[in-house]
């Protein structure tokens, strides 16, 4: 277990480019300064090494490597008598004299179109999970700093959200088409550019501000039903994570945050005009 645990960490450190220079002693008559080599390599008869990473270069063993042989852009030649733990062969040949022993030999070829087109879709895959992350992590911040600025007044958009979360979400629906509609009249003329600009951008605003009301009703009911009293800011950290955890479900997610996104435009358009028939 403990040899597959350090591929697995290997392979981490290739994929995520954060190769670092780290201590490696023989136990027999040489030494090597550094893990990560990045020329030809020899490891001499009689000499051996736990772990060996090489970038780019071959590899020729006549001694001993007790552990992990990892090469990347490069051939292994494994010499009469020579040991080796598991090695692991990056786009590169393995050649084993015989009078040889390997625990396990392993070849990739990351430039055929399969490992190529698997790679690229995990790197993907990876960037898209830290871009939603992030995402995440911005909304969660911006949620509780709204409703924090906010205080009392998240009291009316609230008290709308909760009466009916369904025609809030209508009032949402009906106020994007309009802002969607108005933005695309402006948007024919060049003096109306600038205009529709700022008109997204107040419905962002309102968007942002609607989910920070969203995510204090999801607070507030997880703790009413945990049967616990917080602090209005507190509701909204913990709805916000609510929605994040949401957001990550695949497709799904996004019609959810959608959605709540609705749910929220709608709810600070209605407190928005109770307040100007109100003057």
């Amino acid at each position: 277990m403990k040899r597959y645990a350090r591929i697995t960490l290997v392979f981490f450190i290739l994929m995520m480019v954060t190769l670092s220079m780290l201590p490696m002693s023989f136990a027999g008559e040489r030494r090597l300064d550094n893990v990560v080599r990045k020329e030809t390599t020899t490891i001499p008869k009689g000499a051996t090494v736990e772990d060996l990473l090489v970038l780019e270069h071959d590899v020729n063993v006549l001694g001993n490597v007790s552990e992990i042989l990892v090469v990347m852009d490069g051939n292994v030649h494994i010499g009469p008598a020579a040991h080796t733990g598991i090695v692991v062969d990056l786009n590169g040949t393995v050649t084993q004299d015989s009078g040889s022993t390997a625990e396990g030999i392993y070849r990739l070829s990351l430039h055929s179109p399969f490992w190529g087109g698997t790679l690229f879709g995990i790197t993907g895959m990876l960037l898209l999970w830290a871009m939603m992350l992030a995402l995440g992590l911005v909304f969660m911040f911006i949620s509780v700093l709204l409703t924090f600025v906010a205080g009392r007044h998240m009291t009316t958009p609230l008290a709308i959200l909760k009466s009916s979360v369904r025609r809030t979400g209508i009032i949402g629906l009906l106020t994007t088409a309009v802002v969607c509609s108005m933005c695309a009249l402006l948007a024919i003329t060049e003096v109306g550019i600038p205009l529709a600009g700022i008109v997204l951008l107040l419905y962002a605003f309102v968007g942002l501000l609607g989910l920070a009301v969203v995510s204090t009703w999801l607070g507030d009911l997880a703790c009413t039903y945990a049967k616990v009293r917080k602090p209005m800011w507190l509701n909204a950290l913990v709805g916000a994570g609510a929605c994040v955890a949401l957001m990550n479900i695949p497709i799904v997610g996004i019609l959810l945050m959608v959605v709540l996104w609705m749910v929220g435009i709608g709810a600070v358009t209605a407190s928005m005009y109770r307040m100007m028939k109100r003057r």
